[in-house]
This record gives C-alpha cells, structure tokens and sequence, in this order.
C-alpha cells in the first residue's frame, strides 16, 4: 500500500511540472510569434529556420540545465536525500523475481553495450524533445496532443519488438480506446486547419519517447545514483548533439538571440522539465511496466488539458467531457483483469490509485469549471465606458468567461496592442467573435481619435465591391458613435481630391480608409497626398493588411517614408502578420492591432429561404489564389459560383453613401441565398461571420484570409479555413451536413 501512495504522489508531482514545462515552452515559443493557437500568431508567415532556431535554443536550454543539476544534485543532496526524495532502488520485497542475470551492476555492463545504450538514450531524448517543442511550433497544441495520444500504441509495440514481450488481450483492448477517447476529448472546432508537419512530428516524438523508456526500463533495477548519472550522461551527450544543429540554426537566424524576454521563460521550462523528466525515469518506471507508464503518461496528458483549461486554455464541450468516460474505460480494462486483493501485481495497484487520484481532480475541475463551459444559463452582461471622448459602449454577453479572460477585459490595448487577439481567438460563436472586435475597436478608437469633433475620409472606393462598402459603413458607424462629423470625404485614387476644402482646426483628425492594402504601389499616390495635406492633424490609417512581399506589394519601404514623415501618424493593422511588419517597418508610427473595420457594423440577422446549398464567391483578379478549376460536386448539391455581381440588385440611392449601403445589403442579400459560403475573398467570408452564416474561407496569394482567421477567428465552430478548392468543398460539405 505504502508503495501505491509513493507512485500516486510521483504521478500528481509529475503532472504538475510536466504542465509548467509546457506552460513555459509554448510562452517562449510564443514571444517569437512562432505559436499559432490557443495560443497566437501564424507560423506560416515566419520563416521555417527562424521557427526551427527557437525550438533547438529551447530544447537545448532543457537538455543542457537537465544535464547540470543532474550531475550536481547526487553531491548536493547525498544518499540520504536521494532516499528522502523517493529516488533509492527497491528493496529486494519490493523487487519482481529476476533471475541473477538482471542483476548485473553497470560496472559489469560491457564498454559496448554501454557505448551502444548512452547513444540510444542520448539521440531519442534529445530529438524526441525536439520534436516535442516544434509540433508545439508548427501545429494547434491540441491537434499535437491528440498525436501524441497514440504514445501507448507505439510505446506497446516499441516495447514488444525490442524486449520480446507479448502483449495481453486485455492491453490491446484498452489501448485502442484509450487512443479513441483523447481524440475525442482534444477535438474542438477550429482544429481542422493544422499543419501536417506538425502533426508528424508530434508522432515522431512519441516513437523516441518509447525508444528511450524501454531503453531506461531495461536499466531500471541498477543503483539510482548510477541511473541519474545516466540520465545526467544522457542530457549532456543530447546537449552536445543539439548545440551543433542549433549553432547552425542561429547563423542562419541571428536575430533570434536579441529576442527581448526569451530567457526566462526558457528556464523555468528548463527546470520543469528536468524535474518531470527525473520523476518519470527514476520514480514511475520504478514502480510499473513501460506499458503501464505509457497509460499513466496518457492519464497525465488529460489532467494537464484540465489545467490549461482552468486557466483559460481550453473550450470544454460535451464531448470532450463524454471521451473522458471512454479513456476510465480503457484504464479499468487495462487495470482489472486478474484482480485479486491477495495478491496485485505492483503496476496495477498503481495505476488503480492513479485512476483514482486522476478521477478527484477531473470533479474538482468539472464543479469548478462548468459554469465557464458553454451554456446560455451563464449570460452576464459587460459594459464598457471610455475614459476619452466620453464614448459608451454595451455589449451582448460572452457565454465562456474565465477569471483570465475576465481579466483582460480590463486591458489598455492601445499600451498593449500585442495582447489584443488574446480572446477572440478562443471564442467560438460567430457573434461573440464580432461583439468582441466592436469592444476592442471602441476601446482603441476612443483612445486615439476620442477627443477629435471633426474628421476627413480620404481613399473611399467607389466600385462595387461589397467589402470595400462594407468597410466604409462600419468606420462611419464608429464615427458616428464617437460624435465625430465627418466633414469632408473624397475617393480613390485620390485624383480629386481637394483637401483645400477642409478648414485645418485642432478638433480635426484625418482617416485614410483601410482599404486595399499597405505596399501596394496603387496606394501611394492618396496616402503621401492626404498626410503631406495635413502635417499638422493626427492622421490615423484604418485597419488593413501589409501583402509585402507578394507581388506588387513591393513598396513597403516608401510606405515607412512616408508613415514616418508626419509627426502623429498612428498604423493600425487588422492581422498579426502585419502587425509584426509594420513594428519592424514603422519605427516612427504608433502601430496598433485592431479587428476590420467592417465588424463596427455589427452583427446582422436576416431570414431568408436559402436557393442553393453553396455559393462560391471566388474572385478574378490578381489577388485570386490561382487554382481556377473548382472541384466536381457530388449529386444532389446545388451550386452556384460566381464573383460579386456588378448588375445584381445595383440599387441606388440619394446620394454616394445611400447607395453605399443599399449595395452592402445587396452583398448580404446575395449570400442569404446559401446554405453554406465558399470563398477567397476575405470580406465575403467577413460579411458570413457578421450574419451566422456558416462558411468556408479559402487562402489567396497574399494570405490575407489565413492571416486574419488565425488572428481572430481561429475557434469559430461554423466556419473553416482551406489553402485549396478541394479542401474548401470537403470543409463545406461537412458545415452543409452539420448546419443546412
């Protein structure tokens, strides 16, 4: 019994610094833009040996601090800690019947077989910690998880090959559904859109990982100290191997080492790491088979989930909850069969306790997390007042609200503009994901223009484009609720524009429409105008997308001259990736991260009989993404493909911003005809997100589309991103069946 409470508490110690390993390695990954989920930024617009740079500095900041306090810690605490600690070899009661032969000291051991076995362990951990730290880089942290839910499978059969161990009926059983049971429990929507090299190498590290468990079990009953010295062998070979590739990596990426606040973060996962990596090694494989560790290791990946969902990490669904009914499941089969009170073999009364001890700490989390899970019963309302200008905003709830996200509406974004897509990532209701980008634009916008009476629009476009006019109505709505006139407005190119007209006073501020996108030449000629015209006046560019390098989004440095020539001109970017351009491009400009401005118009409820179960909106300009052929459709789906109708209900109004809005409700007439939307153009798939409509968004050559779904909208449940036409029609065959 004593032996089953020392294994429940290694198990509970190695769940809580397994997840702070974690914590901290996705917070380093994090600070170089390089994680992209629950987490941020997307790791498609970096280059791979940037990426690759972080991971190796990590991986080998872990290795190599493992390495040190493993070879100090035996000297600094001595025999009598290491048995204090839980560290000491089992006594002869508590050991299986071995024969003598597995009874051979490391001194017996030959050169060979020792040479043969430091480089196995050597090579699988420190490769498998890098695969470990890239999946976390390259792929969403719960589609990584749900690979490396496969462990006990390739860990079992690594073990069977290699040992010559044959595997009970009951093991294949419960392997199976355990396996079945974390897929179910890491699914949540948005997770379609990850990266396959992500997601191999999440599989490769369970490979390594199994490699260098069955390595160190058949190690497992020499002397302790000698086995962390192995360990403290193993880290510093691994550690040597890793500086090689990572120097490489670093004269490719030199940038990397100035990364401000890199360090810390990188060390505490350090020191996480090697303290669960010890527990794992020296504590759990002591006391249960390598299969037996793999399960627990499975039930210790849960628990962090759990935690990482307190936190604020995760979205619990339903199904997540009822997936954790199939894991107990495959445990119990695992743990059960031969059962006897007179006589439990020493992995299975650990397990039981395990499951036991795993089984409290999820209640605890379900009790205090269910009201945090989504359910219309948890509504409360938010308001919103800004400390300038005198602006007020209410809002409709939220209905996921943890005490970190709670926190954060407390944010300044405009001193902190980095953290502002924090939330709405991990929002998954079309309506809270637009509720919250008006909060994050009232917030921000009153800061900047808050003070302001007046104001000028320049760059409005006028062809139909139901974006374009889209985005003009939400910035003279946000006008509009900031009791800002705007008194003079002209159009692109900027041709005519006659800012002559305009009285300069201290009350007025200059807009420039976003629009278009920053480094394309075309803008130039109105954006040098409209601030050149206005040296005086805060000129604010609009939120908008940087396409640099695309072609012929060449110019981004004439765009930072000309930023940069006026004393007050503040950026504001509507995706990550342009927001990390413009802080490396406009050294002089106040840049800040702010949602499209389309989304100031709110959400829009329209009842309509759809015609057709898709509609694919797929533009024909130099910005489509350059597959033309759509896909073959299968029987009995009705489709329609076309761009944006110039003829199609073309109402006009009174004058210019009249018939701006009749053409805009045109553009939500025209998609109110689908079931389902597909479509490369980003304001189409904005105008979807805006009505509830379930939609699929595909990927052009600038990357505008992934940009901002991954900045903002990554876990909207009705809504998908595709990098083809054929995997768009797969995405909005599977929103047809779910929501038409």
């Amino acid at each position: 019994m004593a032996q089953m409470w020392k294994a429940s508490v290694a198990f509970l110690a190695w769940t809580f610094f397994s997840f702070y390993a974690h914590y901290y390695a996705r917070k380093t990954l994090r600070i170089v833009g390089s994680l992209r989920t629950d987490v941020t930024s997307d790791i498609k617009t970096l280059p791979h040996h940037n990426v690759w740079c972080v991971v190796f500095i990590l991986t080998f900041c872990q290795v190599a601090i493992g390495s040190l306090i493993l070879t100090i810690l035996p000297h600094v605490i001595g025999k009598k800690g290491v048995a204090f600690l839980g560290l000491s070899s089992i006594t002869e009661r508590d050991q299986p019947n071995h024969t003598d032969s597995n009874k051979t000291s490391e001194s017996e051991e030959t050169p060979r077989r020792m040479a043969h076995t430091g480089l196995t362990l050597a090579t699988s951990h420190a490769f498998a910690t890098v695969c470990t730290n890239a999946s976390m880089a390259f792929t969403d942290p719960t589609s990584a998880f749900t690979i490396k839910a496969f462990e006990p499978i390739t860990t079992a059969v690594l073990s069977s090959l290699l040992s010559g161990n044959r595997l009970q009926a009951s093991t294949l059983i419960a392997l199976p559904l355990a396996v079945a049971g974390s897929i179910g429990f890491s699914w949540r929507p948005g997770i379609q859109n990850t990266d396959v090299l992500g997601l191999l190498l999440a599989f490769m590290s369970n490979i390594l990982f199994g490699l260098r468990n069955v390595t160190l079990k058949q190690m497992i009953y020499n002397n302790t100290l000698a086995r962390l010295r192995t360990l403290s062998t193993m880290s510093f070979h691994a550690a040597a191997i890793l500086t090689f590739i990572g120097l490489i990596q670093v004269y490719h990426a030199p940038m990397i080492l100035h990364v401000e606040g890199l360090s810390l973060p990188c060390i505490l996962s350090s020191l996480c790491h090697v303290t669960y990596t010890v527990i794992s090694t020296c504590i759990i494989l002591k006391y249960i088979s390598v299969v037996a560790h793999s399960m627990a290791n499975l039930m210790k990946r849960i628990l962090v989930a759990m935690f990482f969902f307190l936190i604020g990490q995760r979205v619990m669904l339903m199904l997540n909850w009822m997936s954790l009914v199939v894991i107990a499941t495959g445990l119990l089969i695992y743990i059960l069969p031969g059962f006897d009170k007179s006589k439990m073999c020493a992995d299975k009364q650990s397990m039981l306790l395990t499951l036991m001890a795993s089984a409290l700490v999820l209640l605890t989390v379900y009790y205090q997390g269910y009201p945090t899970t989504l359910s219309n019963a948890h509504i409360e309302s938010i308001n919103y007042m800004g400390k300038e200008g005198g602006a007020s905003y209410s809002r409709q709830p939220y209905s996921v609200l943890t005490d970190e996200q709670r926190a954060f509406l407390d944010e300044d974004l405009y001193q902190h503009p980095e953290r502002a897509d924090f939330l709405s990532r991990k929002l998954i209701k079309a309506h809270e994901v637009v509720e919250e980008a008006k909060r994050i634009q009232m917030q921000v916008f009153t800061k900047v223009i808050g003070r302001y009476k007046k104001a000028v629009l320049a760059n409005v476009f006028t062809w139909v484009n139901k974006g374009d006019h889209f985005i003009t109505i939400g910035e003279r709505l946000l006008l509009q609720r900031m009791n800002i006139s705007l008194i003079y407005h002209c159009y692109y190119p900027g041709r005519d524009c006659d800012f002559s007209k305009v009285p300069r006073t201290d009350d007025l501020v200059v807009l420039i429409q976003g629009a278009g996108y920053i480094a394309h030449p075309a803008h130039i000629y109105v954006v040098n105008k409209t601030i050149n015209a206005f040296p005086n006046n805060r000129v604010v560019m609009f939120p908008t997308s940087i396409c640099y390098p695309t072609p012929p989004c060449t110019k981004l440095a004439e765009f930072a001259q000309i930023y940069g020539s006026h004393a007050d001109c503040t950026v504001m970017l509507r995706d990550r990736p342009s927001y990390e351009l413009a802080k490396k491009f406009f050294k002089r400009n106040k840049n800040l991260l702010v949602p499209d401005s389309a989304f100031a118009a709110g959400p829009i409820n329209i009842n309509i009989l759809p015609s057709y179960d898709i509609i694919w909106i797929k533009r024909n300009d130099w910005e489509a993404p350059g597959f033309d052929k759509p896909p073959t459709f299968p029987p009995g789906v009705t489709v329609y493909i076309s761009d944006w109708d110039d003829s199609w209900m073309k109402q006009k109004g009174k004058d210019f911003f009249e018939s701006h809005q009749l053409e805009s409700m045109s553009g939500v007439l025209y998609i109110s005809r689908a079931k389902v939307v597909i479509t490369d153009r980003l304001h189409a798939h904005l105008i979807c997100t805006l009505m509830g409509k379930p939609n699929v968004v595909v990927n052009s050559g600038t990357r505008k589309q992934g940009n901002y779904y991954y900045t903002w909208e990554n876990g909207i449940e009705n809504s998908a991103l595709a990098d083809t036409n054929e995997e768009a029609l797969q995405k909005a065959l599977v929103l047809l069946r779910k929501y038409g």
